[in-house]
């Protein structure tokens, strides 16, 4: 008897972790969320308090980098507009030097020219506002002058003075027409009128005709500053005709040179040559990007007057805002590489929220959310896993003081040894067998507590024990095993050897399940003494149909009893489940209803039980048996339940059949199951019953068939399957039975669908060889089923 701890079929099932369910993104996300909200609040909070600290972190590290990215880019751009202004201020350089070199050659070098030179100028240059020669008018000539330039431009020219001493900011283009200010120049050793105004189409400086620049109180100290020094001169700015501010570069020209006039003072001036440029063209910067917010402008080098430094109108206006105050400001002052030119760049700007990458703004919360929230993932998964485990471990020590307590209900004897054969564990019963406690022979050798003795053996016996282990297979205790009590008697006992192998196959040891025979062959040995052979045997036979009649009765009332309770245990379980799929299951329903489908349990478990403690092993020999005879005495015994339901019966036996070796009453055993399925399988009026047999070269064949609905083709590969019944009541074991009888005859046996419809089974048995009339002992396989007599 193979021992089996009563472990729940589906506990295993219930833990093995199987494929998520990945079946659409609402499955996973609702997974996900039952395993957060399983979560502590507190843990929760926890993790949404780190997020916002990360979010903050890379915040911060995010605005550093941007605000380093954008200085250098603030560097790079106040770097480019220093060499764009130094090229243009060489630029002019080389205009000015133009006009001097062109004056000193040709005199007045020609209006005409000035004009298509200084129109070509600005055409490239557009900072360029105004150019040409201004000649020295002496006192005597300044009649003439006057007369010249009204011929010129057609209108009267006289040498004025402009006395307004106010130099206003840009955007007042009336300052040059406050006529009040004007007035005619009174009478000097010498003039310097404005003369020349180019390009030609310069309207707005032509109303400035005739200024004595060299009393102008904006431009007279610049215009002395550079005849005295011979170099080119850049004035403070000031307000140009058009209202915007600029500069204006002066060079005097001489007469023409010698070596004995070596220094400017001892040269005699011949006037000097102009250049305005507007300063807002000076310092625009097109050629940039994004450098609209970039507060440009020219400080005066040495000069803490405001007044002197000139500002770009496309500096933005700065409106105070709290951003402006709290985010850092950008300045840098970079040396204009001009000697003459005594102004250095300015540049500054205040960093503004959308010189930051808004995007990475907007995704540094959501990156870092993504991962706080995979990592409450991982956290959640954890504990759900911890969870399980704990539930697990609860599960198994629950199932092993179950399965104790099965282990000393039993009355068989279970003795569990490891593999060096030492005592592990045995339950109450096999302590009452062997006459020692637990705490006696626990550790100590199998031989201490049970020596096993084979009665009327001539061969030494292996030992069960070392065979199991070998060969890691159940081992049955071989027949008239014994053991020898405390007053020398002999208590027969059998039982079965399994091994115990751990998760990878190792061996663990052996479990030993034994039960006392004595009681029972008691009885028989009485039972024998007390009769005569012929009349022991025909009881025997007799009681052993008896038996068969008994146990397909008792089959027959056991399946209907173990219905009921599987029917409630079903039940019960659905009910249980039903309860399980709600959020907050009724955990007393819940436990009512597990308790019933265990109660349940338990009653199957106790008519199963039952029906074991009726049923007994007894070793059966073969005989010279007639298949008709058997036939014969089969149908006998079903003639009843065949008149009952009206079954027509048809047989057709070979005469003279060669005999089988056989147990006759195993063999009416098997014909009579495979009669009564029929029955049952066919219509109640119209049944068709036929039974055959005859010669199939060396076999008995027998054949029964019905006319029934037949047996499904896709179930005939199961139909002898242990407990597998096409019967709504059937238990599947009267076919697995006949199959292992017929099997121990050294017989087959066949499951078919006739062409004509009905179910078609056959066994085949060998005829007893001339040679050989009889088997050898040593050959036989001994299957007993007893049933109640």
């Amino acid at each position: 008897m193979v021992f089996t701890p009563p472990f729940p079929p589906d506990l295993r099932q219930r833990h093995t972790p199987g494929p998520l369910p990945m079946s659409s993104l609402l499955s996973l996300l609702k997974t996900q969320h039952q395993l957060l909200a399983a979560l502590p609040l507190r843990l929760r909070l926890s993790y949404i308090a780190a997020w916002l600290l990360l979010t903050l972190t890379l915040l911060v590290i995010a605005v550093c980098l941007g605000i380093k990215r954008h200085h250098e880019w603030f560097q790079a751009s106040a770097l480019h507009l220093k060499q764009t202004m130094e090229e243009r201020l060489k630029a002019s350089e080389s205009m000015i030097f133009n006009l001097g070199e062109g004056a000193r050659a040709r005199g007045d070098f020609g209006r005409t020219a000035i004009s298509r030179y200084a129109s070509y100028m600005q055409a490239h240059y557009p900072f360029v506002y105004m150019m040409g020669y201004q000649p020295i008018i002496k006192t005597g000539q300044r009649s003439r002058y006057e007369a010249t330039q009204s011929l010129h431009y057609g209108k009267t020219v006289t040498i004025r003075d402009f006395n307004n001493p106010a130099n206003p900011t840009p955007g007042h283009p009336d300052y040059w027409r406050q006529w009040p200010y004007w007035s005619k120049a009174a009478t000097r050793e010498m003039y310097l009128p404005l003369t020349m105004a180019e390009p030609y189409d310069n309207y707005m400086a032509r109303y400035m005709i005739g200024l004595d620049l060299l009393n102008s109180p904006l431009l007279g100290p610049t215009v002395r500053q550079a005849i005295h020094s011979g170099k080119i001169e850049v004035s403070p700015p000031f307000t140009l005709s058009n209202g915007h501010m600029g500069l204006a570069y002066i060079q005097a020209v001489y007469a023409a040179k010698s070596k004995e006039t070596p220094t400017p003072a001892q040269q005699e001036v011949t006037g000097i040559v102009l250049l305005t440029i507007t300063a807002d063209q000076l310092l625009r910067h097109e050629q940039l990007q994004n450098t609209t917010h970039l507060n440009i402008r020219l400080h005066r080098i040495g000069s803490r007057d405001e007044s002197d430094d000139i500002n770009s109108s496309q500096n933005p206006v700065d409106n105070d805002k709290l951003s402006n105050r709290l985010l850092p400001q950008f300045h840098t002052r970079l040396r204009i590489h001009h000697a003459y030119f005594p102004y250095e760049l300015e540049v500054s700007e205040t960093l503004r929220l959308d010189n930051l990458n808004a995007t990475i703004f907007l995704l540094l919360p959501a990156i870092s959310a993504l991962l706080c929230y995979l990592l409450l993932l991982v956290a959640a998964t954890q504990r759900r896993k911890q969870h399980l485990h704990d539930e697990m471990s609860r599960d198994l020590s629950k199932e092993r003081e179950q399965a104790i307590v099965t282990l000393q209900a039993i009355n068989d004897a279970v003795i569990v040894i490891d593999q060096h054969q030492t005592i592990k564990y045995m339950n109450p019963r096999a302590a009452a067998l062997t006459h020692k406690t637990l705490n006696e022979v626990r550790d100590h050798p199998l031989s201490h507590a049970l020596q096993l003795h084979y009665e009327l053996e001539t061969e030494a016996m292996l030992d069960p024990v070392e065979q199991c282990l070998q060969l890691q297979q159940d081992i049955n205790l071989p027949q008239h095993c014994h053991l020898i009590g405390s007053n020398n008697q002999h208590q027969y006992i059998e039982g079965t050897l399994s091994p115990l192998t751990g998760k990878h196959g190792e061996k663990l040891g052996v479990v030993l399940a034994i039960r006392d025979m004595a009681p029972l062959r008691a009885r028989l040995a009485a039972s024998i003494l007390h009769r005569e052979e012929r009349l022991k045997q025909h009881a025997n036979e007799y009681a052993k149909a008896a038996r068969i009649t008994n146990m397909g009765e008792m089959a027959s009332g056991m399946a209907h009893e173990i219905n009921q309770p599987l029917s409630a245990i079903a039940s019960y379980n659905e009910a249980a489940l039903t309860l399980l799929e709600d959020e907050e299951p009724d955990l007393a329903l819940l436990q009512r209803a597990l308790q019933g489908s265990v109660q349940q349990a338990q009653r199957a478990g106790h008519i199963i039980r039952g029906l074991r403690n009726l049923a007994t092993r007894q070793r059966t020999a073969l005989s010279s048996v007639d298949i008709n005879q058997v036939i014969r005495n089969t149908l006998l015994l079903a003639s009843g339940e065949l008149a009952s339901k009206h079954i027509r019966l048809s047989t057709h036996l070979e005469p003279a059949l060669p005999h089988v070796l056989a147990d006759s009453i195993q063999l009416e055993q098997v014909l009579f199951n495979l009669i009564r399925n029929a029955i049952e399988a066919m219509p109640a009026t119209q049944g068709h019953l036929s039974i055959r047999s005859h010669v199939l070269n060396t076999r008995i064949c027998v054949q029964v068939q019905d006319n029934g609905p037949g047996i499904p083709a896709e179930e005939l590969p199961n139909i002898f399957t242990p407990f597998f019944s096409l019967k709504h009541q059937g238990i599947g074991l009267g076919l697995t039975i006949s199959q292992s009888l017929i099997e121990s005859f050294d017989g087959n046996i066949y499951a078919s669908n006739h062409p004509d419809g009905g179910a078609l089974f056959c066994f085949e048995l060998p005829v007893i060889p001339h040679a050989e009339p009889q088997r050898k002992a040593a050959h036989e396989q001994d299957y007993t089923y007893d049933l109640p007599g």
